[in-house]
């Protein structure tokens, strides 16, 4: 604030060179953040939104560009429409030139998703213009068929729809052999709240993060590195292979694992309630 004007370009410049080197799991691979293919943001884009919305805003693009080029549109619409390109195209292609630095899915690239949204909704609206009578039933209700379809999966994967993936992937279970999926560790609450409705006792637990989980912890189950009963930890990483036992639970969505847990000693086990058995 003492010098506002620099300071924000200031900011600008270290975060599109930050240099805080870390991994990301992308097209199957652990890459570096400073070294990422330029088709990260793009590719990412194009598997994280439903596919439906991705083929609408094509056609947005595309009777967009033949309405501006033949005038069919309003110079209001017009403007409209390539500010609203511009609010993606820009910082995307930003960032490709320069190769900023990047980590954990699009998320540094949410904001781009409404001005999307507005371009499907305008491609939408203009093939729906271009049908009638039975096709354009038939549009509508394959339209709501599958948006009812999207719904319904992200009621599946409640609270984790930031890892919704969308049919180019196979969905979730086929994404996760590629990419990043509960890079923001949020399977721990789960993980946790199970470990507290059955285990019974002092319990100690050892993580492959353990600020994700410890404000969740009920009395009794306290941190131990060195002599833990439990291990748990989501996938990311392949944190979840430190301890190679079976697990006594695994929370997951749509037949995908997103974090174990696993007794550590033949002991914990006795630490679990008659009735919390198998996974």
């Amino acid at each position: 604030w003492p010098d506002p004007l620099t300071r924000f370009i200031e900011v600008f410049k270290v975060m599109s060179a930050f240099p805080d080197v870390k991994l990301t799991f992308f097209m199957g691979n652990y890459e570096e953040t400073t070294n990422l293919p330029r088709i990260y943001i793009p590719l990412l884009l194009h598997i994280t939104m439903p596919l439906l919305t991705i083929l609408f805003i094509y056609a947005g693009l595309f009777f967009g560009a033949v309405g501006v080029v033949k005038k069919r549109l309003t110079d209001n619409e017009s403007y409209l429409l390539i500010i609203t390109l511009l609010a993606v195209v820009v910082p995307v292609s930003v960032v490709i030139v320069q190769r900023s630095p990047l980590y954990d899915s699009v998320r540094h690239f949410l904001f781009t998703f409404y001005p999307l949204t507005i371009i499907a909704a305008f491609g939408m609206e203009s093939i729906f213009k271009r049908l009638s009578g039975a096709k354009l039933k038939a549009a509508a209700l394959l339209t709501a068929g599958y948006y009812a379809f999207i719904l319904y999966t992200m009621v599946m994967l409640h609270p984790y729809q930031s890892i919704y993936f969308n049919e180019l992937t196979g969905g979730l279970k086929g994404a996760s052999k590629y990419f990043e999926t509960d890079y923001w560790g949020a399977s721990y609450k789960e993980g946790i709240e199970w470990l507290n409705d059955n285990t019974v006792g002092d319990v100690k637990v050892d993580s492959g993060s353990h600020f994700n989980m410890t404000h969740y912890f009920r009395d009794g189950i306290t941190l131990d590195a060195d002599k833990p009963d439990f291990y748990i930890s989501t996938t990311r990483y392949g944190d979840d292979q430190a301890v190679s036992s079976e697990p006594v639970h695994v929370v997951e969505r749509l037949g995908t694992p997103l974090l174990y847990i696993k007794p550590v000693t033949k002991e914990a086990l006795l630490k679990l309630r008659t009735s919390a058995g198998g996974k």
